[in-house]
């Protein structure tokens, strides 16, 4: 993930009101998504299309049972708009490209247009939809999911820029250490290298083997049920295999 990007949890007093008294060009809905934005949507005919298939790809990938707990999603016209709006209602995040806020009931995306708007998009949109679903995750396997899923779908198996990064970085003497992960529990504490390793743990989970696949899905069930699951590199140690070299392995041989 890039640096610019943040994941906070904020818990906002009166985000709605204050989302209901802008001047918002265009407003819809779409099941449990409010989507308001400073520009007409209808040149983006796939986008309402994309969030709703968003969830349900998440659901399904993971296992997880969806609600309709309310997403907003917040779409600025321009880095100045968003950064305007971002610093009166979530100032930590003031500078950064785009970001997800969780009060009690709701989640809030801000994105603004830009490049990368739509991988934006998706990234937080992946938090606020897992946010939806689960009453905590940790914070290294949150990210790392988001990173997953912020490419198109057609591209997640196979296609995710970090796949040739995490690849060479496996070849060349990297170690991944995924207690290390586990002990980071501020954002701030994340480099870029930690976000590679965070979806390269996700992407062995869900595809090195039916496996690691039920591991994984089992784990978020716990916590959807409301059980504290443990570390999760502990289920892994259980499994009486070294999950750092399956990892490598994993990442030198897929295509």
């Amino acid at each position: 993930m890039r640096a610019c990007l943040i994941f906070l949890t904020l818990f906002v007093a009166s985000l709605t009101s204050r989302v209901a008294q802008c001047d918002w060009v265009d407003v819809r809905r779409a099941g449990q998504f409010r989507i308001h934005a400073e520009f007409k949507l209808d040149r983006y005919a796939n986008l309402i299309e994309s969030i709703e298939k968003q969830r349900s790809d998440i659901a399904a990938t993971l296992g997880l049972k969806p609600n309709d707990k309310p997403i907003v999603v917040c779409l600025f016209a321009n880095y100045t708009a968003y950064s305007r709006y971002v610093a009166e209602h979530a100032p930590a995040a003031a500078r950064r490209r785009a970001v997800f806020v969780q009060d009690e009931d709701t989640g809030y995306v801000y994105v603004y247009r830009q490049r990368k708007f739509e991988t934006d998009l998706r990234h937080e949109l992946t938090h606020a939809i897992v946010h939806s679903m689960l009453p905590f995750i940790p914070l290294w396997l949150d990210e790392g999911l988001a990173e997953y899923f912020e490419v198109p779908s057609q591209k997640r198996a196979s296609g995710n820029p970090h796949q040739l990064k995490m690849k060479l970085a496996s070849r060349l003497g990297w170690k991944p250490n995924l207690t290390r992960l586990e002990n980071r529990d501020e954002v701030s504490e994340f480099s870029a290298a930690n976000y590679r390793e965070s979806w390269a743990w996700v992407h062995f989970l869900l595809h090195s083997s039916d496996e690691s696949n039920k591991l994984l899905r089992g784990y978020l069930a716990t916590i959807q049920n409301e059980q504290l699951p443990g570390p999760l590199s502990s289920h892994l140690k259980k499994t009486g295999r070294d999950s750092q070299q399956r990892l490598l392995d994993h990442l030198r041989r897929w295509r």
